[in-house]
């Protein structure tokens, strides 16, 4: 069996390279009361941490839900002049893509009062983002179809080439969503491709 790249989608935070179109309660940087975020999360999740950040902190978080993908295009189009002061989730391949392209801005760790609670094997030396959580790619399957078709249900991703799944596979579309291109690259990379 070939050796398989374990490719997990590890979540970010980070700080966008145009963080000036925030107001600020004194012109100051630092004192901000109120910022703009894009996030792929979905709205649910994403209310849930804007609501304890704002309770945590008095700024206001104003977002807008995209796709990973279409925020890195976003972002690439503004070339460097975005309206977000934080891009919150999504896959590590779009932000070592953005923080190449020079679309983040660093961050000072003196500055980060929780750096010490993230898994020091999840950072990635010199990044402008941070890690907030990993999570594995995995694939779910249709009780009822399987019945139905008297298939048994995939075990391993080689199962999924299995003629009976051949046009019964859905994912996001991976050249929109962070998720979806991970799990393309992860296929490639374990059927031995670059």
């Amino acid at each position: 069996m070939k050796k398989a790249f374990t490719l997990i989608p590890i979540i970010f935070m980070l700080c966008l390279a145009a963080c000036g179109g925030n107001e600020t309660s004194g012109g100051d940087k630092g004192s901000y009361n109120k910022l703009t975020m894009y996030t792929p999360m979905p709205e649910e999740n994403a209310q849930a941490y804007i609501k304890k950040f704002e309770e945590d902190t008095g700024i206001e978080v104003s977002y807008t839900r995209l796709s990973t993908g279409e925020i890195l295009s976003k972002l690439e189009s503004q070339e460097g002049r975005s309206d977000a002061s934080i891009w919150f989730a999504g896959p590590s391949d779009s932000f070592i893509k953005a923080d190449k392209e020079g679309l983040l801005e660093k961050y000072d760790p003196d500055n980060l009062d929780n750096l010490d609670k993230i898994d020091k094997n999840a950072m990635v030396k010199g990044a402008s983002w941070l890690p907030i959580y990993q999570g594995p790619i995995a694939f779910a399957s249709n009780e009822k179809w399987l019945k139905e078709n008297n298939v048994e249900a995939p075990t391993s991703w080689d199962d999924l080439l299995k003629p009976e799944f051949k046009n019964n596979i859905m994912l996001a579309h991976p050249g929109a969503s962070g998720t979806g291109y991970q799990f393309v690259s992860t296929l490639v990379q374990y059927m031995g491709g670059r």
